[in-house]
């Protein structure tokens, strides 16, 4: 790969550029004797704590530099992503039909635009699950995005100011091909190879690399939230700008994952009680790579924020509580599925110019109201009338114990001597 003899920096050469990085020199005047220097060649330093000492020697700018020699100039204003809509048939690379979010690949592999035939390889269906197919409607007098409309406009912002080279249409037309082409032999460990391999790890392959940087700079462009939130009891629940920029990555890297991994359970069948798991499963790469590049772990930061705050609905509402053990529901159980519900519905659906932080808070306690404390408790008993009768002379009792002798006709004898047991007891 290298010349034999290398007797300085400069002298490093690589056969083919496209896929190396830039060599960066570093400027040691800048360190003391004996200073560590920490060294990040493509991950955006913005996001980390030490991100100045990181980027003393400008190898970010570098980067910077480089990959904007090879793409278009930029627009004299670039309005925030929130705030745009696609102006051209151009800026519209990705649209969407109720059921299906549709990409342009036939185009990569040179099919005509004018053959229906050859445009249907273009539909990612999502209706794998109700929320990812929502419809953009009025609710309670103000205008609810719906989650289409969500998705195909930020990968359309995405790829009309970072992704020059289309390399996430690239993605989108390779998981294609794999998912309608080699569906029988595309198992659920290749499709999510590929995704590491090509999308989630920016250590794996170019397009990653590439992928990853460019979200990384869109994310510290569009970011604009201000946390400053101190728990000196428990620093777990602690969120700061640091936490907030990874989770909107996540949330634009699930957005550019949702088609993919919709249509795949679609195209493969999979038991509907199983699609949840496919939906864990492969979010839960995004997560391991935060963890691996950031060393933040998201998703037990995310359960004791949850925890805590349904430990403390318990202590207020320790009746309602209490009733829960027949559902099989206590304050740990309970957090698990907050913490599964806000990965699969509520990250996903994350804004940049709304709090983040709010939004799980919101969530977490909606969740309570509709599971445990505005729900009605259906296990709550009946009372049945043997005074009252109808026009046929039947009781309200009559008609149970007709009702249950044809469901279990076992169950209403043994009700039926449980009654009169009970009764010679007292």
């Amino acid at each position: 790969m290298y010349e034999e003899s290398v007797e300085n920096e400069f002298d490093l050469s690589y056969p083919n550029q496209r896929f190396y990085a830039p060599r960066f020199i570093l400027d040691r005047s800048l360190y003391k004797p004996g200073q560590k220097i920490q060294v990040v060649d493509f991950v955006n330093t913005g996001l980390y704590k030490q991100g100045d000492q990181v980027t003393l020697h400008n190898s970010a700018i570098n980067s910077q530099i480089n990959l904007k020699q090879t793409s278009l100039p930029q627009d004299a204003y670039q309005p925030p992503i929130d705030m745009w809509t696609p102006q051209s048939p151009e800026e519209r690379i990705f649209t969407h039909i109720r059921g299906a979010i549709i990409a342009p690949v036939h185009r990569l592999f040179g099919m005509p635009d004018d053959d229906e035939a050859n445009n249907m390889i273009d539909y990612f269906y999502v209706t794998a699950k109700r929320c990812y197919n929502s419809d953009t409607k009025m609710k309670d007098g103000k205008l609810s995005i719906g989650f289409r409309d969500h998705c195909t406009n930020y990968m359309n912002y995405f790829e009309r100011f970072y992704d020059k080279e289309l390399q996430l249409l690239s993605l989108y037309a390779h998981i294609k091909y794999m998912i309608d082409c080699e569906t029988d032999s595309y198992s659920l460990d290749m499709f999510l190879h590929d995704l590491w391999k090509h999308f989630i790890n920016p250590n794996a392959s170019y397009q990653s690399q590439y992928l990853n940087y460019q979200i990384d700079k869109m994310n510290i462009e569009q970011y604009n939230l201000e946390l400053n939130y101190k728990n000196n009891k428990s620093p777990v629940l602690e969120y700061t700008d640091y936490h907030a920029k990874i989770m909107l990555k996540i949330s634009v890297m699930q957005n550019m994952m949702i088609p993919m991994l919709a249509h795949f359970i679609i195209k493969k069948k999979v038991p509907a009680g199983e699609i949840k798991n496919v939906l864990l499963k492969s979010f839960d790469l995004l997560f391991q790579a935060s963890k691996m590049i950031y060393n933040i772990d998201l998703i037990s930061k995310i359960f004791e924020t949850t925890f805590s705050n349904v430990s403390k609905n318990t202590t207020s509402n320790a009746v309602l509580w209490d009733m829960q053990n027949i559902r099989g529901r206590n304050s740990t159980t309970h957090s698990s599925e907050t913490v599964e519900n806000i990965i699969m519905q509520i990250i996903p659906k994350y804004t940049y110019d709304k709090n983040i932080i709010h939004f799980n808070y919101n969530a977490i306690n909606r969740d309570i109201k509709f599971r445990v404390t505005d729900v009605p408790y259906e296990y709550s008993f009946v009372v049945l009338s043997s005074s009252v009768r109808d026009d046929d002379n039947n009781s309200e009792c009559d008609k149970f114990e007709a009702h249950a002798a044809k469901l279990n006709e076992a169950i209403l004898i043994q009700t039926l001597v449980n009654c009169s047991t009970t009764m010679e007891r007292i």
